[in-house]
């Protein structure tokens, strides 16, 4: 499951919020960010090289 599938079937309301999932969620949403950066990052430095 993707993150948008995970937030389409609502599943930290389904889990009635519990602080787990709801962190868990927050981590994987943090992951997914710091990833796309450091790959912008990476296609920036090869095209100054």
């Amino acid at each position: 499951m993707t993150l948008e599938e995970f937030e389409k079937k609502e599943v930290i309301k389904e889990k009635g919020y519990s602080f787990e999932v709801e962190s868990d969620y927050h981590d994987w949403d943090a992951a997914l960010d710091a990833m796309k950066t450091l790959q912008k990052d990476m296609e920036d430095l090869c095209q100054k090289v």
